[in-house]
């Protein structure tokens, strides 16, 4: 009897456990170009951040900085800052205390992939 009143007990405690709710969504960001994504993170509201560039490849040198940020509902919205005669990248991303984004980077003003000496400071808003 006991056995019985033990599965019975075990049954009613995984009945009364309850599962999670999972969001999952797939974004698909097709460019004819080369995508890296440097860094990323999730801010307060569940939106992904990601940062990196965006070109033709290093080969070509012409590679711009890319800021994405995909909505908990898989909507995206994306941004490229190409600035004319240089090669560009984002490579950190901090939500401020005002939600604000804090993104750095740096850029080659002579569109030389491999030294990119300028150093590149954005605040952008949660729009």
């Amino acid at each position: 009897m006991n056995k019985f009143v033990l599965k019975v007990f075990v049954f009613m405690i995984l009945i009364s456990i309850q599962s999670y709710a999972q969001n999952t969504f797939e974004v698909n960001f097709t460019t004819p170009e080369d995508d890296f994504v440097n860094r990323s993170l999730i801010d307060d509201e569940g939106n992904i951040l990601l940062v990196g560039s965006i070109g033709s490849g290093q080969n070509n040198l012409t590679m711009s900085a890319l800021i994405i940020k995909v909505s908990p509902d898989g909507s995206y919205q994306w941004r490229n800052l190409n600035r004319t005669d240089t090669v560009s990248r984002f490579s950190t991303i901090t939500v401020l205390d005002n939600g604000n984004y804090f993104v750095t980077g740096a850029y080659s003003v002579g569109g030389d992939f491999y030294s990119m000496d300028r150093f590149w400071v954005m605040i952008f808003d949660q729009n």
